[in-house]
């Protein structure tokens, strides 16, 4: 009989960053808090649901992104929040309500920050209290 070959699979890794950065929404610009989790060994599917970050404080307190996207090689899944967001070392990604993965980091991931005097007046700087008023 002949031996078969197996072929072992790595468990994925993941890269956590996360900055501030100035998006374009509907014809204007906002100032956000970007998480983006780039795997490695694994990929991000671009699906009928919206793909979602959110970040754990406990059990009972945590955040979802506002909104998420995709990159084109679904290796990088971009989460957007309001720039008070505080970042801890528990993240979880999925889609829809269902959580796919859970990330503990070693610790806290550092938010590059913009520097804000060089940034337009007309910038909307989104908060949780922005998006409560938006999404009212």
């Amino acid at each position: 009989m002949k031996k078969k070959e197996f072929r072992y699979i790595e468990e994925p890794t993941y890269k956590i960053n996360c900055k501030e950065v100035i998006k374009e929404l509907n014809g204007q610009s906002h100032l956000l808090c970007r998480l983006s989790i780039t795997a490695t060994g694994d990929s991000f599917i671009q699906r009928a649901m919206e793909g979602v970050i959110r970040i754990m404080y406990s059990k009972e307190d945590y955040v979802y992104s506002w909104f998420a996207e995709i990159s084109h090689d679904g290796r990088t899944l971009h989460g957007y929040f309001p720039i008070d967001t505080k970042v801890s070392d528990w993240i979880e990604y999925g889609y829809g309500e269902t959580i796919f993965r859970v990330i503990r980091l070693k610790a806290n991931p550092e938010n590059a920050m913009l520097d804000k005097s060089r940034l337009s007046k007309e910038l909307i700087r989104v908060t949780d209290d922005y998006i409560a008023k938006v999404d009212g």
